[in-house]
Order: C-alpha cells, then structure tokens, then sequence
C-alpha cells in the first residue's frame, strides 16, 4: 500500500495545481515509476498496438481444437488443449482487460454455424480493433479527418 504522505502530497499538489493553473505532471511522471498503474491512467494505451502484441501472444499456442467446443476452459487448458473460436475471443477480453482497455467478445450465428471475435477499444472510444485469432487485427481510429 502506498504510503499515506505520498498520497497527500500528491493530492494538494493536484487540487493546488488545478487552482493556479500549473500541471503537476513532473511530479507524477515521477510517482509513476512507483506505480505502473498511473502511467497507465496519465498515458493511455495505443489499442492497435496491444491489440497486436495480444494477437502475436495468441500466435504461440494458437490450436484449434473443436473437441473442447462446449467446454470452458481456463487459460492454462486453453494454452495445452486448444479451442475454438469463443475460447480464444474470450482470452483476448481477459488479456486486453488487464491491460486497462475495454472489451467485448462479439458472437455471429448462421444456420448451422456460429463464429465468435472480440473487439478491444479505449476509454475515450475513439479507436478499436476487431481481433480474431484467424487473421490479423483490424483497427479503426475515429475522429479526425478521417470521419466525415
């Protein structure tokens, strides 16, 4: 647990920075070396770039496996087993999830088939990424000039 002077002097210099105008950031660059979760919140993740280190982990142990379709799998079978779509979608949430990015695994059904991606995206949702463990990341950043 961090220490209570640390936490108090870092929140007055915040509420005093917020009143005179001055950004404390030299000082919270500072503490985020102590905590990697702060430099997390003060610069967020680029989502195409985690979304493709999350895809190259998957590359490694990527096996499917239909035999385990009805079976809920932790990661540690998914990695020695193999799976199937949903399993693999779900693996990227998990990962993208503690990374501090939002998720969402997306499920299509036809007739007699169904198929299963995920879709990571930041807090701000101005840029996400469809994930699917067949093909490569495919990333979309809104605003700008891009979106008309």
């Amino acid at each position: 647990m961090a220490d209570k002077s640390l936490i108090f002097a870092m929140l007055l210099l915040i509420v005093s920075s917020m009143f005179t105008g001055y950004v404390a950031r030299p000082f919270l660059e500072s503490y985020s070396i102590k905590n990697p979760l702060s430099k997390q919140i003060m610069q967020p993740l680029d989502v195409e770039e985690e979304s493709f280190k999350i895809w190259s982990e998957l590359k490694e142990f990527y096996n499917y496996n239909i035999t385990n379709l009805h079976k809920k799998l932790t990661e540690e079978e998914l990695k020695k087993e193999g799976g199937v779509c949903w399993h693999y979608s779900d693996w990227y949430v998990e990962q993208a999830e503690k990374l501090g990015l939002l998720a969402k695994r997306v499920d299509f059904y036809g007739e007699d088939s169904g198929h299963a991606i995920a879709i990571l995206y930041d807090r701000n949702l101005t840029e996400y990424c469809i994930v699917d463990q067949r093909q490569i990341p495919s990333c979309v950043k809104l605003g700008g000039e891009n979106e008309k």
